[in-house]
């Protein structure tokens, strides 16, 4: 293709499941999402860690609720034994006393619960019992001290027009609590892309949960697959053909299908998800 090759994978992103517990205003999973519904096999995680070692940390999230999978623990006990940092994003209606403690012993990094809201803020938004879920999170801060767990906590929240009046009392109600506080901008997947993305050369890769590979989590219906990881290897796939003319693409600015119509740009989402 003439094209440079990217650099190195340094990040892996699974999907552990496409199927989620809620139903929010912003997300389109339980919201018209049209492909097939599954869970990751362990054998095929365990078969991309074992062919990526070197890779530096990896998101245990996708589309979908994490804490869903029957293997999650198991999963990120086996990046940690290979040392690679595993990173979680829940919703946390989950989080029992069971499920807080193996979080918190199973060797993950980064646990960020996606908030989006405060009181009657939340339940518009995201359909649940605000106070379960402020009790799930502040059960977890108060675990990680008991048990002198390492695992960083931090909430994040959705700003667009059902969240942005409760932005301010969001961070004063988090900031002081938890390890970091994001604010992240909701994904426009109508916007007219003008710029290059950075994404296809950035050294993250994104698998989904039957094993197809695709450049970016932006593309939750997997229109862009770049391969398949259940016959391929990262490696191969990253510097493969379907890659490398999407990177042609995007330095012709010349963007189609996913790409086309995406506003990561301008919302810098993809950026701050491995801060």
């Amino acid at each position: 293709m003439g094209l440079p090759y990217a650099p190195k994978i340094t990040s892996l992103q699974f999907e552990l499941t496409n199927t989620c517990n809620l139903k929010c205003k912003m997300c389109p999973v339980n919201r018209g999402m049209k492909r097939k519904r599954g869970f990751m096999n362990y054998r095929l995680f365990k078969r991309v860690v074992d062919q990526n070692p070197k890779a530096e940390f990896a998101l245990l999230f996708n589309w979908g609720e994490p804490l869903l999978h029957p293997d999650v623990f198991r999963m990120a006990r086996y990046l940690h034994s290979k040392g690679i940092r595993p990173f979680l994003t829940t919703n946390a209606v989950l989080l029992d006393n069971e499920k807080t403690d193996r979080l918190l012993t199973c060797g993950i990094d980064r646990i960020t619960v996606s908030l989006d809201g405060c009181n009657e803020s939340y339940e518009r938004v995201r359909g649940v019992n605000y106070p379960n879920v402020e009790a799930a999170i502040e059960r977890l801060l108060r675990r990680r001290k008991e048990l002198k767990s390492k695992t960083r906590v931090d909430v994040s929240m959705v700003v667009f027009k059902d969240t942005e009046p409760y932005v301010n009392d969001f961070v004063r109600k988090w900031r002081p609590r938890v390890d970091r506080l994001q604010l992240q901008p909701c994904l426009d997947f109508n916007a007219r892309r003008k710029t290059v993305c950075k994404e296809p050369w950035r050294g993250n890769i994104v698998i989904l949960w039957d094993g197809r590979v695709t450049v970016c989590c932006v593309d939750y219906e997997g229109h862009m697959i770049i391969g398949d990881a259940n016959k391929q290897s990262l490696r191969d796939i990253w510097n493969g053909r379907a890659i490398r003319m999407i990177r042609r693409m995007h330095l012709k600015k010349n963007f189609k299908g996913v790409c086309e119509r995406c506003g990561e740009y301008e919302t810098g989402y993809v950026d701050s998800r491995f801060d």
